[in-house]
């Protein structure tokens, strides 16, 4: 049961970039003086919404802002309410509108700090976001692979091809095959997938904002806190978690693993949701204690 410490209140949020205006919400104690840093921005996936999978990010906004934080949750440009070229933000875009959500909400909450949460395309500009923002103190990971930083192809549609190599693998399982004759299936969707993945031009436009994120980012290395959140059936679990324990580790980064027993990639159980709003507002208060105790130790 969660202890709400503070009355809180629910604003629309509006900032631009580029001519473009970007929509979100803001959650935050009504109370300016109760009110206490970090703030917290959530990252949603490239082909989401900001209310993300099965209002994730509704829920843990309205936890931490309970406990006095203030949380930011928007749409990418050109994703839910956004204005913008519709359809998944190339990486440098993401990353773009990231640092554009941050600053607002640094100065919208008078805050001074912030903690990025984010959830697979959004985790991994949250990790890339904080190389660049002094602010920020930590980062959330959920479900994050390697596709900016790794893949030649970029975020956008390598995550695409990987979602799409999903749906290839069930095509063996029995209950797919049910689903499929019961009409539970979403064509529409798989069909938007695959329809993007032969856009030769967009290719090439997640290309070219996958190679400039990793030009940028070359050569700079802050060493926040992270906390990588996976879900144990989640086939990026095994993928990827080995690879970001390796890199933390190299690079002398405090940093702690949790993978949610039986989850899926977007954790559709409320089980599994709320396991991951529990470890992430832990997280964030966490953070808080820890910058307080430095603050005294400074004095």
């Amino acid at each position: 049961m969660t202890t709400r410490l503070f009355r809180t209140l629910r604003r629309p949020a509006m900032f631009e970039v580029h001519g473009a205006r970007l929509h979100g919400t803001v959650h935050a104690p009504a109370n300016r003086a109760d009110r206490r840093d970090p703030g917290v921005l959530i990252l949603n996936s490239d082909d989401g919404c900001r209310l993300g999978p099965h209002r994730l990010w509704v829920r843990l906004a309205e936890r931490v802002s309970d406990l006095g934080f203030p949380c930011l949750r928007f749409d990418y440009r050109g994703c839910g309410d956004s204005e913008g070229p519709e359809g998944p933000p190339p990486a440098d875009v993401g990353l773009e509108d990231a640092m554009a959500a941050n600053a607002y909400l640094l100065e919208s909450m008078c805050l001074r700090t912030t903690v990025l949460v984010g959830i697979c395309y959004g985790a991994e500009i949250a990790l890339l976001a904080n190389q660049s923002l002094d602010s920020v103190i930590g980062v959330v990971a959920c479900s994050t692979g390697r596709y900016i930083t790794h893949y030649r192809q970029g975020g956008a549609f390598a995550h695409t091809d990987a979602y799409l190599a999903g749906y290839k693998s069930k095509l063996l399982s029995w209950n797919a095959w049910r689903k499929f004759v019961h009409g539970q299936v979403n064509t529409r969707l798989i069909a938007s997938g695959f329809w993007r993945t032969l856009r030769p031009q967009d290719r090439r436009r997640d290309q070219e904002g996958a190679a400039a994120v990793r030009a940028r980012m070359r050569h700079q290395t802050r060493r926040v806190p992270r906390l990588f959140i996976y879900g144990q059936a989640d086939p990026l679990t095994s993928k990827y978690m080995p690879d970001h324990e390796q890199e933390a580790l190299r690079q002398g980064v405090d940093h702690r693993f949790h993978v949610i027993r039986d989850a899926d990639h977007n954790y559709s159980s409320v089980v599994w949701s709320q396991e991951l709003i529990d470890e992430a507002a832990a997280f964030v208060q966490h953070l808080c204690d820890r910058k307080k105790t430095q603050q005294r130790a400074s004095v």
